[in-house]
């Protein structure tokens, strides 16, 4: 059948690996490679460049994997509206989650949602905010948990106000306040987070015309913790990051408080049964009796 070597296809470029893409789809390397080998030989193209490292698309596999793609993602929702039909509780869910989110929800969420539900599975890419548009964007993940900016046209559920905080070495003078002012950072070597959620801090200091002397830049939230920790200077950071993380440093609130806004997205209305439980019952599960802040 066609669609099995396109899926096959598909999961060695996801996986940049044939071993990788066998294991996924639960078959041997030798038979994803034969499926590739027969769609190269129908079209008269070669898809993949094959090394020891893995494997990588040529430029008819770039010009040919937004239609495999396309095909591929039609026929999950095809399967979705059929086995809604059916009143089936089954299949894969296939997540793209911020690592703040990994460490901190899904050993939670994976635990409860898989006692509730046996039959249904994950499968879960970890990468910041714009990989995550781009997944849900190419119909490689059925659901993200990210942060804006997204494109107007998914569907964007806020589930949580992640408050940022600032960090600092202890026995830091900052440690003496409750809530520190924006202002107050300005008086200290600041590193700071290059990730899309950090332009609120960067507009908080521009709008107060506050010069701030930025010391580090990184996208690295757990190489500014051990920077910080060592008096390199001090950071911002979202609440749940730090709440994942083991390193040992001294917190407190920004005056005003600043938050970044967790959405669970999704490209359309889900068709997938599992994929509609999830989206339904993910968000009760993890803030049962929780009530999202007025901030927002």
């Amino acid at each position: 059948m066609t669609l099995i070597k396109y899926r096959a296809f598909l999961m060695a470029v996801e996986t940049g690996s044939l071993t990788s893409a066998a294991k996924r789809l639960s078959c041997t390397q030798s038979a994803v490679s034969r499926m590739i080998a027969d769609l190269e030989a129908f079209w008269n193209v070669t898809l993949l460049n094959r090394k020891k490292s893995g494997v990588t698309l040529t430029t008819a596999g770039w010009a040919l994997l937004p239609y495999i793609r396309s095909v591929c993602n039609e026929e999950r929702r095809l399967e979705g509206v059929v086995e809604e039909m059916a009143g089936v509780k089954q299949g894969v869910i296939r997540l793209g989650v911020m690592p703040a989110v990994a460490n901190a929800w899904l050993p939670t969420v994976l635990k409860q949602f898989g006692e509730r539900f046996r039959q249904m599975t994950f499968e879960v890419s970890v990468g910041n905010s714009q990989a995550i548009n781009d997944w849900i964007e190419d119909g490689r993940v059925d659901v993200g948990l990210t942060v804006p900016p997204f494109a107007g046209s998914f569907n964007a559920r806020l589930i949580h106000m992640d408050e940022l905080r600032v960090i600092f070495p202890h026995g830091h003078p900052l440690e003496a306040l409750e809530k520190i002012p924006v202002t107050d950072l300005t008086h200290y070597s600041f590193l700071l987070h290059e990730q899309s959620w950090c332009r609120e801090i960067q507009d908080a200091f521009d709008e107060m015309h506050q010069n701030v002397m930025v010391r580090f830049k990184t996208v690295g939230g757990s190489a500014i913790l051990r920077c910080v920790q060592q008096g390199v200077g001090i950071s911002v950071l979202p609440e749940l990051f730090l709440r994942s993380e083991a390193v040992e440093v001294g917190s407190r609130p920004l005056d005003p408080p600043i938050w970044r806004r967790i959405y669970l997205v999704t490209k359309d209305i889900p068709t997938s049964p599992a994929v509609k439980e999830f989206v339904l019952t993910m968000p009760k599960l993890l803030f049962a009796g929780q009530k999202l802040t007025q901030a927002q």
